[in-house]
């Protein structure tokens, strides 16, 4: 849907721990899995989409707009996961939504803009707790 009504490629970045049996696994709806790290991915990103992914700090220090997506079979079955949604979604002046809701109406340009001052407090509460502003993504890459 989100490919036709934006003419936009989607590319899966999967947990580091998960093996797909292919780049293009069926599942995924010929969809290509990335095999780089988000972090290099993420960069060239119009959209981030995800659950409740570690992911949203690159969107954040990026400056990427970031959708939350969920679906009906997901929240019955991790019921506490829309709470921890709903809160991440807030803190970056977002919603959350229901993929299996009509999203004609939910998905508009709305989507890829993003509120400069909640990215900010987010980064400043939840990226980096160095007084010198340093992120730790930035330390991590020095390192390695």
């Amino acid at each position: 849907f989100i490919e036709k009504k934006f003419n936009l490629e989607v590319f899966i970045a999967n947990h580091p721990r998960v093996k797909h049996e292919s780049q293009n696994p069926k599942y995924y709806r010929g969809r290509t899995v990335l095999t780089d790290p988000l972090i290099n991915t993420s960069k060239n990103a119009k959209l981030l989409i995800n659950r409740t992914s570690t992911g949203i700090a690159y969107g954040v220090i990026h400056k990427i707009p970031i959708m939350f997506i969920n679906s009906s079979n997901l929240l019955n079955s991790r019921p506490n996961l829309l709470m921890r949604q709903n809160f991440l979604a807030s803190q970056l002046g977002r919603s959350v939504i229901n993929i299996d809701e009509d999203l004609n109406e939910k998905l508009n340009e709305d989507i890829f803009k993003i509120n400069e001052e909640k990215y900010n407090e987010y980064r400043k509460n939840y990226i980096t707790s160095r007084d010198d502003g340093i992120l730790n993504s930035n330390i991590i890459k020095e390192i390695l």
